[in-house]
């Protein structure tokens, strides 16, 4: 209404239209500076008051602009709206866009000058701000210490345990939960499922089946819908799949479930794609620095051209590599003809998340108890073949590795005398 109004120059019933509004947002807010300008009072158009730079606080962290919500700070301060935050809407507001960059020490602070003002929303924003940056422990604290908590709170800790694969913490999370929604059902199921635990997932399933009853079952079937977890398939994750229409009544969810689960246990499928004969290194050839196993003649190797599927938190198994030249990686790196440094944080990849160099030179984020690291994709962790001059006579890799330098180790925190091979989780960047 408010821009058909400014469309057909109906500026003064646009304005009336605007001071009655209830609540106003950066849709609202947009539209009547821009009519204001349309017609010539850019004075009034360029007046900012505390509403605006509420809207534009939560536009810049919906629309990921860091740098111009620091601006749009730096002008509260100027302006001295924040004095005038009677409510603590304009410091939530900030809390919020701070807490979804990821700059914690801004959003901290903010907090901490209107905690008298801060309500459950700014604390969930701290928390998830914490999580965001891997930094679980002070999420934890936070957690711990607030006065109030809600049920995004707690299923905010939930999911960030599952997702660095602490399993023991989120479930003593999820069982100690004053009011268990559907939501938080569904993260601890879906945590379950992404980190291969199918057993504990199908009696959480039923047990949340007991919990909610038949009208609930269909809700609860179109959130795991939307759940990112994904797992390998088994013999009995498909059995349990095709038993569900034998479990649920409702003729229109148990079709639901049984292609919704099936079509998750497919999706991960990754067979071998054959098998190679080991043959004797010659002198000089197979470095063993890193840990690297040479071929054994004779002995043969499993083979793959794909890898599991990719989510938000993808399982793999951590490896140590050298990418320096002379180091156990042999040629050069795929991706740049170049040798890197084990300074700096470079990975390679199984065939199948290499795919062909798609993601050569990209980022990804490397995940473990509760630490993180960005690193690039520099090279092809060769699953598909090995046992040569080109692989430096060393094994394929298997399906789901990522290679890495010393650097990403040293950032993930792992003592020098467990480097090796650790279970991480990973994400494009």
């Amino acid at each position: 209404m408010l821009s058909g109004l400014l469309h057909n120059g109906r500026l003064s019933e646009a304005m009336s239209l605007f001071e009655m509004m209830p609540e106003r947002n950066v849709v609202s807010w947009t539209a009547m500076i821009c009519g204001l300008a349309d017609t010539g009072r850019i004075c009034e158009a360029r007046r900012p008051n505390r509403e605006t730079f509420i809207s534009l606080a939560y536009a810049c962290a919906g629309m990921g602009f860091p740098h111009p919500g620091k601006q749009l700070h730096a002008q509260v301060i100027v302006n001295s709206w924040e004095y005038d935050d009677y409510d603590g809407r304009l410091s939530k507001s900030l809390i919020h866009m701070y807490s979804l960059f990821g700059i914690m020490d801004f959003a901290h602070y903010i907090f901490n000058k209107n905690i008298n003002n801060c309500d459950v929303q700014s604390f969930n924003s701290l928390i998830k701000g914490y999580i965001r940056i891997g930094r679980l422990e002070e999420a934890q604290n936070l957690f711990e210490t607030v006065p109030f908590r809600d049920e995004i709170s707690w299923t905010s800790m939930i999911n960030a345990y599952l997702s660095v694969g602490e399993i023991s913490k989120a479930s003593y999370l999820f069982y100690n939960m004053p009011h268990r929604d559907a939501v938080a059902w569904t993260a601890m199921i879906s945590g379950y499922v992404q980190n291969e635990l199918s057993v504990e997932a199908t009696y959480l399933f039923l047990e949340m089946r007991a919990h909610y009853g038949n009208n609930q079952r269909c809700k609860i079937v179109n959130l795991l819908s939307h759940s990112p977890a994904r797992t390998n398939v088994r013999s009995r994750q498909r059995k349990w799949a095709k038993g569900q229409d034998k479990l649920l009544k409702s003729r229109s969810c148990r079709f639901q479930v049984a292609d919704h689960y099936m079509k998750r246990f497919t999706i991960q499928t990754c067979t071998p794609s054959g098998k190679i004969r080991g043959r004797k290194p010659p002198p000089g050839q197979c470095v063993e620095d890193n840990d690297s196993l040479c071929c054994v003649p004779g002995r043969l190797y499993t083979t793959y051209r794909c890898s599991p599927a990719v989510t938000n938190r993808t399982k793999a198994t951590l490896t140590l590599n050298s990418f320096e030249k002379g180091g156990d990686g042999g040629a050069p790196s795929e991706c740049d003809n170049q040798y890197h440094s084990n300074d700096k944080p470079v990975v390679a990849l199984s065939t199948g998340w290499y795919n062909k160099g798609s993601r050569c030179l990209n980022y990804i984020n490397i995940y473990s108890s509760g630490k993180s690291v960005r690193a690039m994709v520099v090279d092809e962790c060769d699953s598909s073949m090995g046992c040569d001059k080109d692989h430096d006579y060393q094994p394929p890799c298997g399906h789901n590795i990522v290679d890495a330098s010393q650097a990403v180790w040293k950032a993930l925190g792992v003592p020098r005398n467990q480097w090796g091979e650790i279970d991480v989780y990973w994400s494009d960047a």
